[in-house]
């Protein structure tokens, strides 16, 4: 193996080199973790004015689709204007060249650069892009499964010492390109860059307070589809009865329909109407109850998806995943009204693990919070036929199959206020919508004798963030918080249920795995937790000193047993 070079005599060389360019003018640019240690120091030796941009490539890796997301994804910070700037580009090791290639890309999402030079304290040939550093304190040459890596003391200054060590190199063949962060293990003697690990993916992206999120080249979030208990991929249920009020869509938004016609013998037999055919209320109110629920024995599911955060007209930014479990049923009463009645639990969970969230790191605000978990025991009270259209729209696709969609908006007041909730509360209104898709056998749908369909589908949710996330205060309380969310239902026992949600469910909150006992006295209806933002303004007490509340109450065994709201119920 090749001699390494020492780190402080390659750093006294390129010192050297750019003290002779005079680059007075140019503005210090580090790539994380190695080139930012650099140029810290750079700045202090050669009293460089004006503060230095840190900057992390991890969006814009070009192999970002084979290893997707380091395990911690470093702040990009640039505190000058970028557009018209002569910069000189600082990282640790040059080697394929693919991660200066990234950093460029960052630069230019910020404006166009006058002028770009590279300094590397270590040049290790090798390139694959026809990029050369004008500035390099050593050059050698190592071979493909080593990486160079560069170590200095877990809290060091810019004035401490560098070294390298070598390292077996884990980078893809289509882009042989280390990932660097800072890591501090515990029991070792450096802080190091490491590359990836392509079994990790993004648990949050760290973005600093006041600056701009890179842009157009940000690319969405890319899992890991061979991990079944990582969230990412898999199609899994939803929840039976919708968390807030996805039933008042009966009155008004576009439900699948089911019409029935006499065949031999007067018996009802399924009919194949075109779309838009009308249907009965009795008939759609029905169709909707197997639909989303079960008629005959209780059954659970569950979902799971990604939540992403917008700011502005940036890229939207991956920030938790979300999962739960709905066990529910569905009854038609004497007078043809539907009732349903469902225990929904909601959890975040870390997108490199699939774990739920106790505590979650906000990325944009750099504070650690307790994260606030759903817990919902809802009796949808009775929906009369008439309190259905007449006319009932769905879209039949090939022989055997049928898309049923429907959508909520809502504009309301907030019920966790900036007054009473100041960190918690994004302001005086709040303006969530659901979207949801569901797609079935048309075959099972149009026949009366099957008391549950099966159903593949998907929603979708767009909102302010949510109050755990605690951005009252933050200069993002105006973001967009959007997920995506997969579902199915249908199959029996917990078969719709990943093992690591029903380990969490059935060790936390058994209670929640059955829908709620009996149907309730005739009229009554409880639903409060189905608005998640009402339940949480019950649950948690006021951060003001004084501000009017009382804690919503709840049945013995069915308070959260978890998150947030479970420190307070404890009190």
């Amino acid at each position: 193996m090749p001699s390494l070079p020492d780190a402080e005599s390659a750093y006294a060389t390129l010192l050297a080199q750019l003290r002779d360019a005079n680059l007075g003018d140019y503005r210090l640019v580090g790539i994380h973790s190695g080139g930012v240690w650099i140029a810290e120091r750079l700045q202090r030796d050669l009293a460089w004015p004006g503060p230095i941009g840190e900057i992390d490539i991890s969006f814009y890796r070009d192999d970002y689709d084979e290893i997707g997301l380091h395990a911690e994804v470093k702040p990009t910070s640039i505190g000058f204007e970028v557009a018209g700037a002569s910069i000189l580009l600082v990282d640790d090791v040059l080697y394929t060249g693919r991660t200066i290639r990234g950093a460029m890309n960052v630069l230019f999402d910020y404006g166009r650069p006058a002028r770009i030079e590279l300094a590397a304290l270590v040049d290790r040939q090798g390139r694959q892009l026809p990029i050369a550093a004008r500035f390099a304190g050593a050059r050698l040459t190592l071979p493909p499964e080593q990486g160079l890596v560069l170590t200095r003391a877990p809290g060091a200054g810019a004035g401490e010492p560098f070294a390298f060590t070598v390292e077996p190199s884990t980078v893809t063949d289509l882009a042989r390109l280390r990932v660097a962060s800072r890591a501090v293990v515990e029991g070792k003697k450096h802080e190091r860059r490491r590359p990836v690990d392509r079994a990790r993916v993004l648990p949050t992206t760290r973005i600093a307070a006041g600056r701009p999120l890179p842009g157009r080249r940000r690319r969405a979030f890319v899992h890991d589809e061979t991990s079944a208990e990582a969230m990412q991929s898999i199609l899994i249920a939803d929840r039976m009865v919708g968390r807030r009020g996805a039933l008042k869509a009966l009155g008004g938004g576009v439900l699948g329909g089911l019409a029935l016609a006499a065949g031999p013998g007067g018996a009802a037999q399924p009919a194949r109407p075109p779309a838009d055919a009308p249907v009965s209320p009795e008939q759609a109110l029905r169709a909707f109850g197997k639909i989303w629920s079960s008629y005959e024995e209780p059954m659970i599911g569950a979902f799971q998806g990604i939540m992403y955060l917008r700011v502005g007209d940036k890229a939207a930014v991956p920030v938790f995943g979300m999962t739960g479990t709905g066990a529910s049923q569905a009854r038609m009463d004497e007078a043809g009204n539907l009732i349903l009645k469902s225990r929904e639990t909601g959890y975040f969970t870390d997108l490199a693990t699939g774990d739920i969230l106790e505590t979650w790191l906000n990325p944009f605000t750099e504070e650690r919070v307790e994260v606030y978990h759903f817990y919902d025991d809802l009796l949808m009270g009775r929906t009369a036929p008439k309190d259905v259209p007449s006319m009932i729209s769905f879209q039949p696709l090939g022989a055997d199959e049928m898309m049923m969609s429907w959508d909520y908006a809502k504009s309301v007041d907030n019920p966790v206020t900036p007054e009473g909730w100041p960190t918690y509360s994004t302001g005086h209104r709040i303006s969530p919508s659901e979207h949801f898709t569901f797609y079935m056998s048309r075959a099972e749908y149009e026949d009366p004798g099957v008391p549950s369909v099966r159903t593949r589908g998907s929603f979708a949710r767009m909102s302010q963030c949510w109050p755990f996330m605690k951005m009252g205060k933050s200069p993002f309380k105006d973001a967009v918080l959007f997920g995506r969310m997969f579902s199915h239902k249908g199959l029996p026992g917990y078969g719709e249920v990943p093992p690591k949600l029903l380990a969490y469910v059935e060790k936390h909150a058994p209670n929640y795995l059955a829908p709620p006992p009996g149907w309730g006295a005739p009229g009554e209806h409880h639903a409060a937790r189905l608005d998640t933002w009402l339940a949480f303004a019950g649950d948690i007490p006021p951060e003001t000193p004084g501000y009017p509340w009382a804690q919503q109450a709840m049945a013995p065994g069915l308070a959260p047993p978890t998150g947030l709201a479970a420190r307070y119920r404890k009190l």
